[in-house]
């Protein structure tokens, strides 16, 4: 069986979205099923270009761009070509090259119908992946109340199965496929030994990746509370990564920063390779996350959390979606109130106070990734799926 991976982030480097897209390549190849990445659409800008080559290998994934480019133009009438175009080209490789199957992993409207028509004419399995709400972060009013209307009726009423990263988008999506299509979960995953490294020499510092915002991972919240401990712990920092640039809360950021006594023992690393990411978990004293109350906290399981726990090292986070279905405060992870900066703060202080528990909490962690979000075994339960997929 041959698979391909259609998606709109960028590869090998980025964030979320890309980490997920790997490790689901890793893992089908890992069990003998021969998987290509192709990105469809140009992803990087040029003035912050992480991927360069738009063809390649990436620890044994192959990957291109349908574009034969990597970074979208300047000019309106060249990138909407290349988004029309890029797909298309996409499609006729999956067709040519005789793949069984193709996973899609886009919010696109665009994307999912043109690959249902084309795929179901040459009798290619088609899934589609969805980490997040069909319209999470768009307009939903007016016009836009339309389309929504019309996608949720037509953009995955012929696709062959659908994969959904929590029990919440599970049952969410039920209601926009057609009868014969299921829905199936698929956690988060993660490969804990590429993840955890035990010879990283361990810090003082309190480590937060992922996008610098506030209404997604509480980064207002992180920095409040560090301000707030920060001088009973004088030998902790806080590093964070993520473009400051392109935050929608720059501003605040750099007002709360530029407000703290303790802004030298705050730092912002900006985009880190993946090799960089890994050792930034390692080093941790702690990671954390403060996601608030939101549609978006309540409908998915955070990516990034997988590989925190991977790294066996203690995290702090909010209670928000299906984190407590996986996580149980002070067994596993220490849990705060979402939207309580007050209790976050808490829940810093009860890891720095008792270190002996921290470590067993981390390592309590490590246990839940291994059990729960390996990317082997979730990559066998793909496979099944695809091979009982009637077309």
């Amino acid at each position: 069986m041959k698979i391909a991976i259609l998606t709109i982030a960028g590869f090998p480097e980025g964030l979320a979205a890309s980490n997920r897209v790997f490790y689901h390549a890793k893992g089908l190849l890992e069990n003998g099923i021969y998987t290509e990445v192709i990105i469809i659409k140009p992803t990087e800008l040029c003035s912050d270009t992480k991927n360069f080559e738009s063809k390649g290998v990436y620890k044994n994934i192959p990957f291109f761009y349908t574009t034969n480019k990597t970074v979208r133009s300047r000019y309106f009438i060249l990138r909407r070509i290349d988004d029309f175009l890029g797909p298309i080209k996409g499609a006729i490789h999956v067709i040519r090259n005789k793949y069984n199957a193709a996973i899609l992993s886009s919010n696109s409207f665009y994307h999912p119908l043109l690959y249902s028509v084309m795929f179901r004419l040459f009798r290619v399995k088609f899934i589609v992946e969805r980490t997040e709400s069909m319209f999470h972060n768009q307009k939903t009013h007016g016009i836009y109340k339309v389309r929504k209307w019309i996608f949720e009726r037509t953009a995955y009423k012929r696709i062959d199965a659908l994969f959904a990263i929590s029990y919440f988008l599970q049952e969410k999506y039920k209601t926009v496929v057609s009868k014969k299509a299921q829905v199936y979960l698929i956690p988060v995953i993660v490969d804990d030994k590429e993840i955890y490294k035990p010879e990283v020499k361990r810090t003082r510092n309190l480590v937060y990746t992922g996008p610098l915002n506030q209404k997604k991972d509480g980064i207002l919240t992180i920095i409040k509370s560090f301000t707030k401990i920060a001088d009973e712990y004088k030998d902790i920092n806080l590093i964070m990564t993520g473009n400051l640039e392109k935050s929608s809360d720059r501003e605040k950021i750099l007002e709360l920063v530029e407000n703290s006594p303790f802004k030298e023992r705050m730092c912002f690393k900006g985009f880190v390779s993946r090799e960089e990411l890994i050792v930034l978990l390692n080093s941790a004293l702690a990671l954390v996350l403060a996601k608030p109350i939101s549609e978006q906290s309540d409908s998915c399981f955070p990516t990034k959390l997988g590989e925190y726990l991977a790294s066996s090292n203690p995290i702090v986070i909010t209670s928000t979606g299906e984190i407590p279905l996986y996580l149980k405060d002070g067994i596993n992870a220490y849990i705060a109130e979402p939207s309580s900066g007050e209790s976050f703060t808490e829940k810093l202080r009860e890891l720095l106070n008792n270190p002996d528990k921290s470590k067993k909490i981390g390592e309590a962690g490590r246990k839940i990734a291994i059990e729960n979000f390996n990317y082997l075994k979730i990559s066998k339960k793909i496979i099944d799926i695809i091979h009982n997929i009637k077309i």
